[in-house]
């Protein structure tokens, strides 16, 4: 492997014969603070990612402090943090370099030699990559799932090499394909840990809030060790369901309501998604209010920001089990219907039997209100 002065003097021979002239620190060719040198603008992402793999390993193996990032070193002067230093580095550039710099940032993550000796620079470059939002690391961090990184770390105190590339995928969620990916893959490592399992089913409803019911029933066993191991109460879950509800709105969630998983009559401790039910309906400020009409009807208002914003599920395989238990709980108050037209399907319910406590449905596209001709009544 070559050694950090044989990569600089390669890098330098790079940038002679591209014509950059080399400037030494202090030369006033930038202010203070404020810019990094001239030379930086003819940067490829090459020189970018040879400049920030020797310098982070001369920072951080070999005690050189900041004279390890030749040309930057008055910019990487000062009190604050190195990792935010470096991001005013970053800042300072111009556009294109930029991108040259976030995707040279992930390609040297993805190439980093699996050894002890580099987990201090793998560390830096996740939160390096957290500070300047470099979202090219997403389709490149699962090079690293197997190669044997993640266990180098799993016996030291504190977060894990896993721990922390987790969350640093979690931190840069977006509604992205990548980030999605990323995402199932660390999922699908022997290192991920059910501890994490909230953060990360946050993570999966913000990246693609349109398949709920999938990513509730992908996390439902690791949450339910979750809430087993670290007892969490009524007050956990119902933060867990404020993101969830945060992340992909009040539609999608009553939309995935009657899909979820309620009873498992084959296995009593069997997880199930109840949780998220009582997280969204109970408690003296429930996060969404269920209302029963005097013709049956079911409605859920958002009560987040006290709008009443009518909506009724549509049918799927959990709504006996939904209802049964808004009922048998007592999570449904009786209202006189209003006259509004609301363009969604509504449920209209009625009991099968008085012993069974289960009921039928039928839906009804676009009915007023309040004015629902007698013949809707329930098919079996």
């Amino acid at each position: 492997m070559p050694t950090r002065k044989s990569r600089q003097k390669g890098d330098q021979a790079e940038k002679q014969a591209a014509g950059i002239t080399e400037n030494l620190p202090g030369d006033g060719i930038f202010v203070a603070g404020v810019a990094p040198p001239s030379s930086f603008n003819e940067y490829s992402k090459e020189m970018f990612e040879s400049w920030l793999r020797v310098g982070l390993e001369g920072f951080l193996l070999e005690g050189e402090d900041i004279w390890a990032f030749p040309g930057a070193e008055t910019i990487l002067a000062g009190p604050e943090p190195f990792i935010k230093k470096l991001g005013n580095f970053y800042r300072a550039l111009a556009s294109q370099q930029r991108a040259r710099f976030r995707q040279a940032t992930a390609d040297l993550l993805a190439i980093l030699p699996s050894q002890e000796r580099f987990v201090p620079v793998f560390e830096y470059l996740l939160a390096l990559a957290l500070e300047i939002r470099a979202y090219e690391i997403l389709p490149v961090l699962p090079r690293q799932v197997g190669s044997g990184f993640f266990g180098l770390t799993d016996q030291r105190d504190g977060e894990s090499l896993f721990v922390q590339t987790l969350l640093t995928v979690i931190q840069l969620a977006a509604p992205r394909s990548d980030a999605l990916n990323c995402i199932l893959r660390l999922m699908g490592s022997d290192h991920f840990d059910h501890a994490y399992a909230g953060v990360t089913l946050t993570a999966l409803c913000y990246c693609d809030g349109a398949n709920l019911v999938p990513h509730i029933e992908r996390m439902r066993t690791p949450l339910d060790a979750m809430f087993r191991e670290f007892s969490t109460g009524q007050a956990g879950k119902r933060v867990l369901a404020t993101s969830i509800l945060e992340a992909v709105g009040i539609h999608p969630v009553v939309s995935a309501l009657p899909h979820l998983t309620y009873f498992n009559k084959e296995r009593e401790d069997a997880p199930l998604d109840l949780w998220f039910l009582d997280a969204l309906l109970t408690g003296d400020a429930p996060l969404l209010i269920c209302e029963e009409t005097e013709h049956r009807w079911f409605r859920f208002l958002n009560s987040m920001n006290m709008k009443s914003e009518e909506l009724f599920p549509r049918e799927g395989p959990g709504m006996p089990d939904l209802i049964d238990y808004i009922h048998r709980k007592r999570l449904v108050r009786n209202i006189y219907p209003s006259a509004a037209v609301i363009n969604e399907y509504f449920l209209h319910i009625t009991p099968r039997d008085s012993s069974s406590g289960r009921f039928i449905h039928a839906w009804f596209p676009q009915v007023r209100i309040g004015s629902a001709p007698s013949s809707l009544g329930a098919t079996s």
